[in-house]
């Protein structure tokens, strides 16, 4: 198994980084115009808030045209005077609610705000991913031409090896001379097999 191959055999077996940044960095393109739909909602809010300001006012001028009208009702008055305190209550609870709901969107909005500073690192983190993956490809592919290229060199020399004892063999008739440099060739083209089988 060559280093290519084996490679592609660990890509297969891990889930894919720039896949999984590219997915977070779709969730965070949904809060972004999640945050412009709430800017649309406070708004809505806001007017809503603003009308029971204004009815405030008005109940406040019908308050006084009654008192006026029933000077002499004391009774009356002192009626209208209780409910004029109840509404103002109620009124007081509404800007009450109002302050609440726009702290409540201070804090969405500032959630928001630390969502999009960090898909900004997603995003960062992403292209480093990706140039560290260039990097590593370069250099493995700088290896396995350093790899091949050592292989080659050793299969050569393996291969003079048996030729220089092919040479020897010639000129001798000595049937154990020629067995023992016979033995040592066949030695040098076994380690030749196995260096091929280890290489591929």
């Amino acid at each position: 198994m060559n280093a290519e191959s084996a490679g592609k055999g660990n890509a297969g077996a891990a889930p894919n980084p720039e896949d999984y940044a590219d997915a977070l960095v779709n969730i965070l393109d949904d809060f972004s115009s999640e945050k412009a739909h709430m800017k649309a909602t406070q708004g809505a809010l806001l007017n809503i808030l603003k009308d029971f300001s204004e009815e405030k006012q008005q109940l406040r001028s019908m308050q006084m045209a009654v008192m006026n009208v029933l000077e002499d009702a004391q009774s009356e008055k002192l009626r209208l005077e209780a409910t004029e305190a109840a509404v103002l209550n109620i009124l007081d609870d509404s800007s009450v609610e109002k302050d609440r709901l726009q702290n409540n969107h201070k804090a969405v909005f500032n959630i928001l705000d630390d969502l999009h500073v960090e898909k900004s690192n997603l995003e960062e983190t992403r292209n480093q991913l990706l140039h560290s993956s260039k990097e590593v490809g370069v250099s493995l592919r700088e290896k396995e031409i350093l790899l091949r290229e050592v292989h080659h060199r050793v299969k050569n020399n393996l291969q003079v090896i048996s030729s220089l004892i092919s040479l020897q063999l010639r000129p001798i008739h000595d049937p154990v001379s020629r067995e023992a440099l016979q033995a040592r060739q066949a030695r040098v083209q076994a380690i030749s097999l196995i260096h091929t089988m280890l290489y591929q």
